[in-house]
């Protein structure tokens, strides 16, 4: 299947389509989900999809998880998830993508989980993540992001539990990187380039940490008072 045909006689009653491991290469159609009123979750992944473009998602009031992991999207445009409203998980690991635009996840006030694992991100900017005040679960992993280089990046996700920054190119991390992450229980920055945890300022906000990774980086210097807001760390 390399194209994508309108569903506009589907019965409403269906919660469930999964068109995974095909050959959908784009979608290109605000109607490509007519009259899927009541669709919870759609399967797209293992696909070849390369483009998505706004507006396609608009009709899916009820959708809850999305798959879109290993496909070809190199880039998140700032609508592209318009109409998401409900959704709760977005998986878009394995895929190329290299560029996200200005706040794309606006409009996915209730989403808990986010993955961009195995990507070609190289920098996140401050304001990407804005409108994902309930999201608990942040993974970047596998990317090749080379530092954390402004204070803020994380704004606007007060509530997340779980950031994953592992096997990524970080050498640099500013102070408070992580400040509005109060309730940040696991910090995952394993298999990085870190030569020195430097600054006491590091890990500010952190007053919630339990799990901290930092195996397999290139640490050779620890300032004094570094860890010493993290009073609940229990694994480091």
């Amino acid at each position: 299947m390399t194209t994508f045909p309108i569903l506009t006689k589907v019965m409403d009653k269906v919660t469930t389509l999964s068109l995974s491991e095909n050959q959908l290469k784009i979608l290109n159609s605000s109607r490509i989900f007519d009259g899927l009123l009541n669709l919870e979750y759609l399967y797209l992944q293992n696909n070849q999809i390369d483009r998505i473009t706004n507006g396609t998602f608009l009709n899916l009031n009820k959708l809850r998880f999305l798959l879109l992991n290993g496909n070809l999207l190199n880039s998140l445009s700032s609508s592209i998830f318009e109409g998401l409203k409900s959704l709760k998980s977005l998986y878009i690991y394995n895929n190329r993508i290299e560029k996200i635009a200005n706040e794309p996840f606006a409009q996915l006030n209730n989403l808990i989980r986010l993955d961009l694992n195995g990507n070609l991100l190289n920098t996140i900017h401050p304001g990407i993540f804005k409108g994902l005040q309930r999201l608990i679960h942040l993974s970047l992993q596998g990317n090749l992001l080379r530092g954390l280089n402004s204070p803020g990046i994380f704004e606007g996700i007060r509530r997340l539990r779980h950031l994953y920054l592992g096997n990524n190119k970080i050498e640099k991390i500013v102070d408070g990187a992580f400040a509005d992450l109060y309730w940040l229980m696991t910090l995952d920055l394993k298999d990085n380039l870190l030569k020195a945890l430097n600054s006491h300022k590091i890990l500010q906000g952190l007053y919630n940490l339990k799990y901290l990774y930092l195996d397999r980086n290139q640490i050779e210097r620890i300032t004094d008072k570094v860890f010493a807001n993290s009073r609940f760390l229990y694994k480091l």
